[in-house]
């Protein structure tokens, strides 16, 4: 919640500033960290993960119509 509160997050900057490549490669980065991070509540690294997911689809979806 501290990134969501804040108005922007790290990865939309990272969108922003980098591109779409970067931004991939940010995403992939941090679905590995948090689907293989051994913490004591699996269930909200996986919400996580999720999270970063949901963001890298609609962009991957934004990116399509940009190239069709």
């Amino acid at each position: 919640t501290h990134y969501t509160a804040l108005g922007l997050q790290p990865l939309a900057i990272c969108l922003a500033n980098k591109g779409y490549e970067a931004f991939s490669g940010a995403c992939y980065t941090k679905v590995l960290k948090y689907t293989s991070r051994i913490k004591d509540d699996e269930v909200e690294q996986l919400e996580k993960a999720a999270h970063v997911l949901a963001m890298w689809i609609e962009e991957a979806k934004a990116q399509k119509l940009k190239r069709s």
